[in-house]
């Protein structure tokens, strides 16, 4: 008996997803450029060690280099009147737009923890469809 092997192409899994009224695109959690992300922030953040000693005023917190993974590769967009500022005119979605969302409004860690569940799912269902599809192989 011979194994066949076939090239595996990338998976890229999207879905629109309503957050308070508001449709997301959410990609899914393994999204590459979002991997890369994760791992690039990842030794930022770990550059200089462990030490607590001589933390500065501009030093980078964790969130803030999550925030902007999931804004830059998770949300893949929304809804065109969607998102508003303060004075009630609409934020075009812009990987930019999405990593301020994420990082300076009232609801950005809410929204955060949001799209990861949301991207967990959808990579969830995509995987499961692709281990569907090899069992009928």
């Amino acid at each position: 008996m011979a194994l066949q092997i076939k090239k595996q192409g990338e998976q890229r899994p999207e879905s629109w997803r309503e957050y308070q009224g508001v449709k997301f695109s959410i990609r899914g959690l393994d999204y590459k450029p979002y991997r890369v992300a994760l791992e690039r922030a990842g030794s930022v953040q770990f550059r200089d060690g462990l030490s607590l000693k001589g933390i500065g005023e501009d030093a980078t917190v964790w969130y803030d280099l999550q925030a902007e993974a999931a804004g830059r590769y998770l949300i893949a967009g929304w809804d065109q009147d969607g998102i508003t500022s303060e004075d009630g005119k609409p934020i075009p979605y812009s990987q930019d737009s999405a990593v301020d969302l994420l990082r300076s409004s009232d609801i950005g860690y809410d929204l955060y923890k949001w799209v990861l569940k949301q991207a967990a799912e959808i990579q969830a269902d995509a995987d499961q469809l692709r281990d569907d599809a090899v069992k009928k192989s």
